[in-house]
Formats: C-alpha cells, sequence, structure tokens
C-alpha cells in the first residue's frame, strides 16, 4: 500500500506570513468549511502544520 502525507499549511504560512510570536492556529479557512458543508465531508478541523503553529513551551 502507497500512502502519500501531506501535512496542511494555511494560506499565510503558505506564502511565509507566519506568526511571530508561534501560536496555535487552523490550517483551514471559511471556504473549506463552506465546500465540507456543500459536499457533505466532515468540517476541517486540526491545527497548520507549520513551526509557528507550535508554540515553545517555557522551561
Amino acid at each position: 500500500m502507497e500512502v502519500i502525507v501531506c501535512y496542511s499549511r494555511c494560506w499565510n504560512c503558505m506564502f511565509g506570513h507566519c506568526y511571530d510570536p508561534p501560536k496555535p492556529h487552523p490550517w483551514w479557512g471559511s471556504e473549506d468549511v463552506e465546500h465540507a458543508v456543500a459536499t457533505g465531508q466532515p468540517t476541517p478541523r486540526g491545527n497548520c502544520a507549520c513551526p509557528c503553529a507550535k508554540p515553545e513551551v517555557a522551561a
């Protein structure tokens, strides 16, 4: 079996407009939700896969 894993990043991160400081944020937007509802799919979930969506925990 072949599997392709595509980590989803939000539009801002795809174009280099990352959060500074980093903060959790979703990969999906309103258009993704509208498409899912219109096609009978579950609404999108999950955070952006960009490193800026994973803030470092203070030690």
